[in-house]
């Protein structure tokens, strides 16, 4: 099963705050069928730019990857 509507990426936008509540979400996921999750951030024009966001995103996923492999 694959989720396409995910707000994993911690602190982000409205959802995870931290990498150990991301941890969390894909934890339940897991035991809920999902092995494969898309991470769809909000992007909001008006208040950042996109290289911003890319930035922001990018050490988001670095976070996350960094616990990722020894906790799920």
């Amino acid at each position: 099963m694959i989720d396409v509507h995910t707000h994993i990426l911690p602190g982000m936008d409205d959802g995870s705050k931290s990498v150990e509540e991301s941890i969390e979400m894909l934890k339940t996921l897991k035991s809920q069928g999902v092995n494969h999750v898309v991470l769809s951030s909000h992007y909001y024009a008006e208040t950042e730019s996109p290289e911003k966001f890319f930035e922001r995103r990018q050490k988001a996923v670095s976070l996350l990857a960094e616990k990722l492999d020894k906790s799920v």
